[in-house]
């Protein structure tokens, strides 16, 4: 559930898919009627999963999920998934001219950049 507002934030809907879908993930669980603290630690734990906002996690459920969410964005998956994205959204792969940013802000960019600004920082000091 913790990228359930990804689309959203994709068409412009929302700025943070992680607060979105933090609310989203609240509704849909008071539906179903989840016990009230379990949804607590779920909404939390969506709501800093994020790793371009650099929130620290306050919860074990939290520290797992952002874990997760790290270990998803490295590999060959990752590689394809990033290359994919850029070609779906008309992004360009590598523009020479452009240099990678200092620090991830979360924002669009050319793929090779993706790589610099974001994943080649996850190392094994970022996780819980």
């Amino acid at each position: 559930m913790h990228d359930i507002a990804r689309i959203k934030e994709s068409r412009g809907e929302c700025n943070c898919h992680a607060e979105d879908g933090a609310k989203m993930a609240e509704s849909f669980l008071k539906d179903i009627n989840s016990p009230k603290d379990k949804i607590s630690k779920v909404k939390y734990a969506i709501s800093v999963h994020r790793f371009s906002k650099n929130i620290r996690a306050e919860t074990k459920e939290a520290e797992i999920l952002q874990d997760a969410d790290r270990l998803d964005a490295l590999g060959a998956i990752c590689i394809a998934r990033v290359f994919m994205y850029n070609w779906h959204r008309g992004f360009p792969l590598y523009e020479p001219d452009k240099k990678p940013d200092e620090e991830y802000h979360g924002q669009d960019t050319n793929a090779i950049n993706h790589f610099y600004e974001k994943i080649l920082k996850i190392k094994p000091s970022t996780f819980h």
